[in-house]
């Protein structure tokens, strides 16, 4: 996720994964589960946001018969 890019530096990127590992089963599962709900949201949101974008621009508009101001 390029926004969290440079908020964790490699060391702490791998101490967040001995953690994670080091969870029991049922916590690690859960926090699996949460970071790929946390995934499916921010994707889901990134389409949502583009959807809206592309509902938003004006139509295209004929200047002449030749021309089209899109």
């Amino acid at each position: 996720m390029p926004a969290w890019e440079g908020r964790l530096t490699e060391v702490e990127r791998n101490l967040l994964a001995l953690y994670v590992a080091g969870l029991p089963g049922s916590q690690r599962r859960l926090a699996i589960c949460a970071a790929a709900v946390a995934l499916l949201v921010f994707a889901a949101a990134n389409v949502h946001l583009v959807a809206v974008a592309f509902r938003s621009q004006p139509g295209c508009v004929a200047i002449s018969p030749d021309r089209h101001n899109c």
